[in-house]
């Protein structure tokens, strides 16, 4: 609300609980915020009764129901915001909604009909936040999806649309040790351009299920981790026990394997730690390695 009293001109802010309403009251004050109005109230009753119109509307449902139980669709969040659309659209002209990560991209994009442009924001560990930006008078056909990852520099963004990833196709190929391996960022993940990144930046993937991708020369721009290739271990007994002999410490992680990331740590008896990877997966032609 703070940030938002810096570039707006005049700040409703509705919050149902009353000692969180009274604490931004007085923080408003002693920040010197004048333009700010709380209300203690709930934001369906003042949304559906409204009769002020606003530029934007800013809205963040709470990320999980009863019993801390995990909500993957927005209907299923509190309040509704789905159900508020209506009225929401006679009192503002724009909607911002600040969502969980665990919603569903498109499931989300279905509910928000009007949406232009739908942000995954993230880190380059997890995914943290779904803002879709919802403009009640500019009319889009396609919505842009843009997944941002905040890395200690700098700022990865990669945009595409869903009808671009549709319409695109991926080049599959096998490994081969000393090749670049690309691992997309959380956020990309989430956003799943998982045909059109192997199309644009002109690497292939190793399976249609599973989600890195590979190149002779390095693609610096990839929005992802970037790693060498050292050795291609075929996953069976005999090189399960070489590996445990050569390796102590290694960081393991799976993609489109037969078990987790600790089934396969327990199966090679390894702990976590160190500057390397392995990585279980399954290849173009269906070997595990």
């Amino acid at each position: 609300v703070f940030h938002f009293a810096q570039k707006a001109q005049s700040i409703t802010a509705i919050e149902l609980n009353q000692i969180v309403a009274e604490a931004l009251s007085l923080n408003a004050v002693t920040l010197g915020h004048d333009n700010i109005t709380v209300i203690n109230g709930d934001c369906v009753d003042y949304v559906a009764n409204c009769d002020i119109s606003y530029d934007v509307a800013f809205i963040d449902p709470a990320r999980r129901g009863v019993n801390g139980k995990r909500l993957f669709a927005l209907s299923d969040c509190e309040p509704d915001v789905t159900a508020m659309l209506p009225s929401l659209k006679k009192m503002c002209r724009k909607l911002i909604v600040k969502a969980s990560p665990m919603l569903d991209v498109t499931q989300t994009l279905r509910e928000l009909p009007d949406t232009t442009h739908l942000y995954v924001i993230g880190t380059p560990q997890e995914c943290k936040e779904i803002v879709a930006v919802v403009d009640f008078e500019t009319k889009v056909e396609v919505p842009q999806i843009i997944a941002v990852t905040l890395t200690k520099n700098s700022v990865s963004t990669y945009s595409f649309t869903q009808e671009f990833e549709t319409n695109t196709v991926a080049t599959y190929t096998n490994i081969v040790q000393g090749q670049y391996l690309y691992e997309p960022y959380p956020s990309v993940m989430k956003a799943s351009p998982l045909k059109s990144l192997s199309h644009r930046y002109g690497v292939d993937k190793l399976h249609v299920n599973t989600h890195l991708y590979i190149s002779d020369e390095i693609v610096t721009d990839f929005p992802g981790e970037i790693f060498i290739i050292d050795s291609i271990i075929p996953f069976s007994s005999k090189e399960i026990k070489r590996f445990k002999n050569q390796y102590k410490q290694i960081n393991v992680a799976t993609r489109n394997f037969i078990m987790t990331a600790d089934e396969l740590r327990r199966k090679l008896g390894v702990k976590d730690g160190g500057d390397r990877r392995v990585i279980g997966c399954t290849l173009c032609d269906d070997s595990r390695v």
